[in-house]
């Protein structure tokens, strides 16, 4: 609940990396093309780079994000609250 992503080595059990949100993330992410894709409850919708966690893209909506999101032809579709 505290708005952090964690990427964890499946063997290890160690963070490979984390990306701190605006908010809590209360859903699954998705995975496309090199990027994981996700919102949070404040209504930022984030990609990050899949390898080390660092910020792609961002975009600003004015709901909660609390809806895993769906990737189809290169498009991320997310719903708001």
């Amino acid at each position: 609940m505290k708005g952090i992503l964690h990427a964890i080595d499946a063997e290890t059990g160690k963070d490979l990396w984390t990306y701190t949100s605006f908010g809590p993330i209360l859903h699954a992410v998705a995975v496309a093309e090199g990027h994981v894709i996700f919102g949070d409850i404040a209504g930022k919708i984030t990609a990050v780079n899949l390898a080390d966690g660092k910020e792609v893209w961002s975009q600003r909506i004015p709901q909660a994000v609390w809806n895993s999101p769906l990737i189809h032809d290169g498009f991320a579709i997310i719903g708001g609250r």
